[in-house]
This record gives C-alpha cells, sequence and structure tokens, in this order.
C-alpha cells in the first residue's frame, strides 16, 4: 500500500514538471536595453496566468524594485538605471508557473577613448590611452597616403596595442572609434609624426653666415630655432629647405620641425653645428666629409701654395671634379615660389648654375616621374590638369645632358 502512495506522488511530482517545461517553452521571453539608462521586457504567453510578478535585482543580489502586473500584461520597463553596471531580472507567473531569470549589462551610448597617444621605436607605433572601466570595443583602421593598410579590433578597458609601421612616403593616420550593443561613436582622427627630415647639411659657409640644406620627404613649410649652446636666439618659418643664418661662434643648435600638409607639426630633427673640432651632427649623430668637400666649392679664395699647387696640379684637379661631383647629391635648386589657379601652374626657384631646367610631376596614385615641361630659365608656366589628391613636383637640372642637381618635391593638394 506505500509502495502505491510513493508511487502515486512521484507520477503527480512528475507530471507537474512536464507541465511546467511545457508552459515555458511555449513563453517567448525577451529583454533587452531600452535606452542609456532603462531595461524592456516583453513576454507572450500561450496561456494567461492567474498572476505575474518581475523583480530586479543589482548584480551584487540587493533587490532594488518588485512589479506585481495584471494577468494580461505582456511587457515592463525599469528606468532610471545606472549605466555601466549589470542587473538580474526574475520573471514568475502562477497558473501556468513559471519562472524566467536574466541578466543584462547596462551599457553606455559609446564615447571615443580619452587621451591617445602614441610614440614611435624603430618600426613600431605605440598607442596608449585611458582605459575605459567597461566592455567597449576600439575599432582602429590605419590608413597610409589614404589608402587603408589594416584594421584592428581592441578592448577599451586595455591600456593600449602595438602595431607595425608600414613603409609610407606621405602620410600616415589613424581613424578609430568605440562600440558597444548601443551604438558607435563618432570617428576621430590622429595624425602620426613621422621623420619627415632625413638629413641637415652644410651646403656652404664663410667666416658671416652659413647656409644649411634641409633633405627631407617632403618639401613643405618648416619651423626654424637657432639656438647658440642652449640660449635660444631666433625662431622664424619658411617653406624653403635651405638655412641662411649668420655665426658669430663655433657652436650652434637647430631644431628643424616639418609642417605637415594638415597643418600640424611633425618630428623634430635637430642639428648640432660644432666648428672647434670640425664636427657637425645630426640628431648627435656625426656625418661624414660630404661637407667638408661642398666647402672646398664655395670657398671663393682658396690659399693654396703656388709651389705645392704646381708639383701636386693633377692630385688637385682630381680633387676637384670628385668635388663637383658630389654636388650632384645635394639639392641646391630651391624652388621658390609654386602656384597653381585655373589650371595653370606657375614655378619659379633659385639656382647657382645655368641649366637647362626638366620639370618633373607625379600624383600619390602613380609611381613614376612624367616630364611636363622644359625651360632654360627659372621659372615656367604650364597649363596642366591636376588630379584629385597630393601631386608632386620637382626641378631637375641638367648640363650637357647630364642630370646635375635636383630641388626638392614640392606638393600641391587638390580636395576634388
Amino acid at each position: 500500500m506505500k509502495f502505491i502512495k510513493i508511487l502515486l506522488i512521484f507520477s503527480l511530482i512528475s507530471s507537474y514538471n512536464l507541465n511546467l517545461v511545457a508552459h515555458s517553452n511555449n513563453t517567448k521571453f525577451t529583454l533587452r536595453q531600452n535606452s542609456n539608462d532603462s531595461i524592456l521586457l516583453t513576454w507572450e504567453h500561450k496561456d494567461i496566468p492567474s498572476s505575474q510578478e518581475v523583480y530586479l535585482y543589482s548584480n551584487d543580489g540587493l533587490l532594488i524594485k518588485k512589479l506585481n502586473l495584471l494577468s494580461t500584461i505582456t511587457s515592463a520597463i525599469f528606468r532610471n538605471l545606472s549605466p555601466g553596471k549589470a542587473y538580474k531580472i526574475i520573471y514568475k507567473s502562477k497558473d501556468p508557473d513559471i519562472e524566467i531569470i536574466r541578466n543584462i549589462f547596462l551599457y553606455t551610448p559609446p564615447t571615443n577613448i580619452n587621451k591617445l597617444t602614441y610614440e614611435i621605436d624603430n618600426d613600431k607605433i605605440i598607442f596608449s590611452w585611458q582605459p575605459k572601466k567597461n566592455n567597449d570595443i576600439v575599432e582602429f583602421r590605419l590608413f597610409a597616403d589614404d589608402i587603408l593598410k589594416k584594421t584592428h579590433s581592441v578592448a577599451a578597458a586595455s591600456n593600449g596595442f602595438i602595431i607595425n609601421k608600414p613603409n609610407f612616403e606621405k602620410s600616415l593616420y589613424i581613424e578609430y572609434n568605440t562600440k558597444n550593443d548601443i551604438g558607435s561613436s563618432n570617428k576621430s582622427k590622429i595624425q602620426i609624426l613621422s621623420q619627415i627630415i632625413q638629413s641637415l647639411s652644410i651646403l656652404s659657409k664663410s667666416e658671416k653666415e652659413i647656409k644649411l640644406i634641409i633633405n627631407a620627404k617632403e618639401n613643405i613649410e618648416f619651423i626654424i630655432e637657432i639656438y647658440k649652446d642652449e640660449t635660444f636666439l631666433n625662431k622664424f618659418t619658411q617653406k624653403e629647405n635651405v638655412i641662411t643664418f649668420p655665426i658669430s661662434d663655433s657652436k650652434y643648435k637647430i631644431i628643424t620641425t616639418p609642417i605637415l600638409l594638415d597643418g600640424k607639426e611633425g618630428e623634430k630633427f635637430v642639428y648640432h653645428y660644432d666648428n672647434t673640432n670640425n664636427t657637425n651632427s645630426n640628431k648627435e649623430v656625426n656625418t661624414d666629409n660630404k661637407s667638408d668637400k661642398v666647402d672646398i666649392i664655395n670657398d671663393k679664395n682658396p690659399t693654396i701654395d703656388k709651389e705645392k699647387q704646381e708639383k701636386n696640379k693633377i692630385d688637385i684637379i682630381e680633387d676637384v671634379n670628385s668635388s663637383i661631383l658630389d654636388i650632384t647629391k645635394y639639392k641646391v635648386i630651391r624652388i621658390t615660389e609654386i602656384n597653381y589657379e585655373n589650371n595653370k601652374l606657375n614655378l619659379s626657384w633659385l639656382d647657382p648654375f645655368e641649366q637647362i631646367y626638366v620639370i618633373y610631376s607625379k600624383n600619390s596614385k602613380e609611381k613614376n616621374w612624367k616630364n611636363i615641361g622644359e625651360t632654360k630659365l627659372k621659372n615656367i608656366d604650364l597649363n596642366i590638369n591636376l588630379a584629385k589628391g597630393v601631386n608632386q613636383f620637382k626641378v631637375v637640372g641638367f648640363v650637357d645632358g647630364i642630370k646635375l642637381t635636383e630641388s626638392s618635391s614640392r606638393y600641391i593638394f587638390i580636395k576634388n
């Protein structure tokens, strides 16, 4: 008899659980974030229950709010919650008896990361920012010369990440934004400063002044700062790639900062001039003797012992010839003016030599330079249609068909 009662009780319990599972499967329950600080619940029953209750708990298990709902209600909303926190929702009904438990993290509409900085270490770019205390994702897009190279997705809660620096000639920038379940933030952009200036070299010098030539990837504007030891002397901005300043002492420090196409300042380049031991350096690195050979060419009154000159006439001629050849390594042609209006390009330049000049051009989408004009003068007007993007120009000098010198590149940016 006891066995029959136990079996009967077990059968009733099993029947109840089966009904519960069946009713639960017939209930469609959804939970989602409704706004910055609210949660929306919706449900749909096959059988209308006799009563309904909804509980809102904090992530720590603290009861925040309880709702007693009519049996015909099929939605509820919790407002004035705290973004950036997790919550637990418990739904209960009777006849049928159902209990549904859901967890939700209340996201905030994403804002971009703060204090994004970077540093360049050889071939690496190291990014860092103030980490966020949420589950936002930061999307990075790396552009080189306006061409998308790579995309990266990084947790906003991290401190940063490292990417390989691609080889590029003109511009490198990062476009970034954050996203979460609510949406995406506005896109921001950061220009990556690179070593635009390759070196500074002595073009000529005398007792009163010195001329330095800037070898740069882009011939744009430069900010020049001149120091005598550590004492500030002068600061000016110029477009020419030749720096001229008077000298009255043996040691100077020249800081050259390029101004990029977007108006921002590029990486500073430090040059130390020290005439006490005839050494000059770029960023603390000693140069070779090319500058000395240039000095020989530009020395108007060389003092040479006549007897020694006669004995070593051949050697002196060889030295002079080698010095003249060395000048081809320097961009002594200086473009002083470049204008483009109504499809007309005007170029003017300075050059100590008399040459035949060939003007070359290429667009940012082109790999090779093309000849667009020739002249014996030191200026030229050309009718030309420039394509959208960065258009690059340079002037090359020829004597008897042999290339002697060339200018640094100058740029014109066409928006439309």
